[in-house]
């Protein structure tokens, strides 16, 4: 990546996280470099916090959760989902991320996914790291996260893609270090934290 490029997230699908039920489909963001600004906007819990969690998830691996976030909540995937899933029947959840340069050339594209199974009927509720919160214990959850990126080195507009979790998470800690999420994910819940941390 040359020191002139500019990376801006070309859009974001989600599918069963918090808020969102079934898949969004791509959201498109702002590509005209004159406002290359995209506001979400809108009344409370139509899910503007949960799109900015979700995309904070899907490069991290963890939530930005605002202030008044219980530590212990009903987890990252949508409780209807979690409610109506039936025992031999998987689902997922999922949020996919892609990224392009100022010439809209595609550079990045992550997908965090949660495969959910139902198994036995107890419902006692267990805090599920995967899930990030309490659930039924008869979820099962497993994770996984691919990420594909433009070798600077090609020609090719094939992306290259790695599915080992350690190289991924170390591609991604050098190329969206965390601190940069507080620039390009400006959450108006939190602005008093921006602004006390920068």
């Amino acid at each position: 990546m040359t020191g002139q490029e500019v990376l801006r997230i070309k859009s974001v699908t989600i599918k069963n996280f918090r808020a969102y039920y079934g898949d969004s489909g791509p959201i498109l963001f702002s590509r005209d470099q004159e406002s290359p600004v995209t506001i979400f906007h809108g009344t409370n819990g139509l899910g503007k916090t949960s799109m900015f969690n979700a995309i904070h998830w899907g490069i991290y691996g963890k939530e930005r959760k605002s202030k008044d976030h219980k530590i212990k909540s009903e987890g990252l995937v949508n409780s209807y989902v979690i409610d109506s899933l039936k025992e031999g029947v998987n689902d997922e959840m999922f949020v996919k991320i892609q990224i392009e340069n100022q010439n809209e050339d595609l550079q990045y594209e992550i997908q965090r996914k949660i495969l959910l199974s139902k198994e036995g009927i107890s419902s006692d509720l267990i805090v599920s790291d995967v899930l990030g919160g309490n659930v039924p214990r008869y979820i099962v959850a497993n994770s996984e996260v691919s990420f594909s990126y433009k070798d600077p080195d090609s020609d090719d507009d094939e992306l290259i893609k790695t599915k080992n979790p350690i190289t991924v998470s170390s591609l991604l800690k050098k190329i969206f270090p965390r601190q940069l999420s507080n620039f390009f994910l400006l959450d108006g819940e939190l602005l008093d934290d921006f602004m006390n941390s920068n």
